[in-house]
């Protein structure tokens, strides 16, 4: 079954699900069913889910030929989801950084329909005092492609002047914020080493649910146990429902502290979303139920 059930919802706005890599050496004979599926594993994953949230741009740029070769390798209605680099997010000033950023763009736009979304993830010392850097950098960006913005400064989860300075320059400038939701990593105790790491690492911050644009950006973060992850899915469930009644797109990038349990996870999204809007389904992605992970 092919991910473009995904977005065969009539006047539903569509939906992109999908994790944080789209490859993993287990998955070949433990989720996409064949080990002779390594070599193609982008073409595996996109008939699974409809995005990916490529995490690789960040430390390096791919080159026009890369870009070619993974369009040509997904469904029409597949979107690409990536990070701008760090040379242009992490830095003193993002304004200074064009050439970077013009470089990053031309690259990108080799994707061409199949390009989702780019994201800005800033940093935590990337304070208020830097908004009106941010709102210049959202001035001079580009139209056809959207932008996402993640924010870590912890002024910007208060409520405050900060967090409603920032939210309206999202909405003047037609910009996403990027929602990370740790709260299922951070509850109960952690079941495992790579969890334990994953705290360590994973930012835990309050979480602000709101749409500045048309395609808000859920970055969820599971547990080892799965009855911690279904009480913090339930909510993303009636809000994503509830956005593509409104027209508005959603990503939601589902992630595990060992990332190659993640496809059970978004079985788990899925399976919870059929069951609150049956006539809405969603598609089921393959996995094996008796592997047992959760």
């Amino acid at each position: 079954m092919t991910n473009q059930h995904f977005n065969d919802a009539g006047s539903l706005a569509p939906l992109y699900l999908g994790l944080p890599v789209w490859q993993h050496t287990t998955w070949p004979s433990q989720w996409f069913g064949t080990p002779d599926a390594r070599q193609q594993g982008l073409e595996y994953y996109s008939d699974k889910l409809s995005s990916v949230e490529g995490n690789s741009p960040f430390y390096a740029l791919p080159d026009e030929a890369t870009c070619k070769r993974w369009y040509d390798a997904v469904p029409a209605n597949f979107k690409f989801t990536f990070k701008l680099n760090q040379q242009i997010s992490h830095t003193d000033n993002i304004l200074l950084q064009q050439d970077k950023l013009e470089e990053q763009l031309l690259v990108m736009r080799h994707l061409k329909e199949k390009l989702g979304l780019l994201m800005l993830q800033l940093p935590a010392s990337f304070s208020p005092e830097r908004l009106p850097e941010l709102a210049q950098f959202m001035a001079r960006w580009p139209a056809d492609i959207t932008l996402a913005v993640e924010l870590r400064h912890p002024a910007f989860f208060n409520k405050g002047s900060a967090e409603q300075r920032v939210n309206r320059l999202l909405k003047t400038h037609g910009v996403n914020r990027v929602m990370m939701d740790t709260r299922a990593l951070f509850s109960g105790v952690s079941l495992s080493e790579a969890m334990t790491e994953a705290r360590e690492k994973k930012p835990r911050l309050p979480l602000h649910v709101w749409a500045s644009a048309k395609h808000p950006v859920i970055r969820f973060v599971g547990h080892d146990d799965d009855t911690l992850n279904q009480r913090c899915l339930a909510p993303w469930v009636k809000k994503c429902h509830q956005w593509r009644e409104q027209g508005i797109s959603p990503y939601l990038f589902l992630h595990r502290a060992d990332n190659k349990n993640a496809p059970w996870l978004a079985h788990l999204f899925i399976t919870m979303y059929n069951t609150a809007y049956p006539e809405w389904k969603l598609p089921d992605i393959g996995v094996n139920q008796q592997r047992g992970l959760f």
